[in-house]
């Protein structure tokens, strides 16, 4: 798990033509999440745009041929294990939450803890806006893309709750990045 803020890269395509999205996953709420795209079969600039950041790869079956672009990101994203992995997280905090008191001594109320988005059914991806063009790569990145944003929106919404309470950020009282888990 990486502390480094910023945005993921979520990738689609091959070598001939692949949809670049960029997501901003900062630990705070954002107007706009989606933060750059490109579209491409140039090489050089897909390395570029994927270049030390965490990604999100549309179809792990395309991994072999986008080799030479993701050799330059920080990973690919584990998707399932990164919600597992927040789940566990929250857990955790619910745990330290009612095993503290309140300052009068009564026990804690409940934290409901912001849903997060469901796994992705890479057969049935979103919806997508409309008005985004038909193109059938370009709909399913900014579908996956749009994902990311809920899930760093939840997780945004997790990190307040957790800072606002003293008894819970104690141990660090700033906003911590989506724990993301490489595959």
């Amino acid at each position: 798990m990486s502390n480094e803020l910023g945005a993921i890269a979520v990738v689609n395509g091959d070598a001939d033509m692949m949809a670049i999205w960029h997501v901003a996953v900062d630990p705070v709420a954002q107007t706009a999440r989606l933060c750059g795209a490109w579209v491409t079969g140039d090489l050089d600039t897909q390395r570029k745009v994927v270049a030390a950041r965490r990604t999100v790869v549309l179809d792990d079956s395309s991994i072999g041929s986008t080799t030479e672009v993701l050799d330059h990101a920080d990973g690919v994203i584990d998707l399932k294990a990164t919600l597992a992995a927040i789940e566990q997280y929250t857990c955790g905090l619910d745990d330290i939450h009612y095993a503290s008191r309140t300052p009068k001594g009564s026990r804690r109320a409940p934290i409901t803890w912001p849903t997060l988005p469901h796994m992705l059914d890479w057969a049935a991806l979103p919806e997508v806006p409309a008005g985004v063009v038909k193109e059938p790569i370009i709909r399913s990145t900014i579908a996956v893309a749009r994902w990311m944003a809920d899930l760093a929106d939840a997780w945004a919404a997790i990190e307040t709750t957790r800072t606002s309470k003293p008894h819970l950020s104690e141990q660090n009282p700033s906003p911590l990045p989506i724990p993301f888990v490489l595959q």
